[in-house]
């Protein structure tokens, strides 16, 4: 399970929905949650706040990313490698941390990844939850 933290930056409610952008410090990530500020005294803007994302929701991108509904593309370097027959796994260096990222071999092997690239990671609002630190 990735894990990174962040205050909450600010918060978009309407029908029980709110979208949570977290300042980060490998960058600005937006979250979707079924909660409201009305309904749960976490989400405050200011509020310190965990990130957690599974490293099967960490989708891989080389070069330009454009046209895309993802909100959520940190940049950052491969640092390891574990390549199986069906997944490989990527450590990404960002800025200050790693995250995980499981992709399947043929994604790897059509996009010619190798330790030392830049890639982007991009993970899908609806993917990461919330957690009180």
């Amino acid at each position: 399970m990735n894990v990174l933290e962040g205050y909450i930056e600010e918060i978009i409610s309407s029908e029980g929905i709110s979208l949570v952008t977290i300042d980060t410090r490998e960058g600005k990530l937006s979250t979707l949650v079924f909660d409201t500020p009305e309904n749960n005294n976490y989400l405050k803007v200011g509020n310190k706040i965990k990130l957690l994302f599974k490293e099967t929701e960490v989708a891989t991108a080389k070069g330009e990313v454009s046209n895309i509904s993802h909100q959520n593309i940190l940049e950052g370097i491969v640092e390891d490698v574990s390549l199986g027959k069906v997944v490989v796994y990527l450590k990404i260096k960002l800025k200050t941390t790693s995250i995980g990222s499981i992709i399947t071999r043929k994604s790897f092997d059509r996009l010619s990844i190798k330790i030392g690239d830049r890639i982007k990671a991009i993970i899908k609002s609806t993917e990461i939850s919330l957690e009180k630190v």
